[in-house]
């Protein structure tokens, strides 16, 4: 009986598990198509678009194109996870450690720009 019950918790475990494996899988595909598209507005053929257009799409979106490649980057590797079933502990410390990083660059960058605008 206790087998049964423990074959029983595991299958619903695996269950669970495959549907985050599924839902990562998909809302790191909407991320890529998302930065992709930004990617996209922002540079079309490797030209700059009429600097209209860009002013609106920058403002209606209001990220910076480093923000744009760390949600890519954040993307392939949702999708790497997903793909390679790596334990949730390392996911989320990982995930961790990007967002801290994501933050000091955004600090840093900004300090940038104050100190060049002086």
């Amino acid at each position: 009986m206790a087998n049964k019950t423990t074959l029983k918790r595991l299958e619903d475990e695996l269950g669970g598990f495959k549907r985050i494996q599924q839902g990562t899988r998909n809302f790191s595909r909407n991320l890529l198509g998302v930065a992709a598209g930004l990617n996209l507005q922002q540079h079309e053929n490797g030209v700059e678009v009429n600097p209209h257009q860009q002013q609106h799409t920058t403002r209606f979106i209001n990220l910076p194109s480093n923000l744009i490649t760390t949600v890519m980057v954040f993307s392939i590797m949702m999708i790497l996870v997903s793909f390679f079933e790596v334990k949730l502990k390392t996911i989320i410390y990982g995930l961790t450690t990007l967002w801290i990083i994501i933050i000091i660059w955004l600090i840093f960058t900004s300090y940038l720009k104050k100190i060049e605008l002086k």
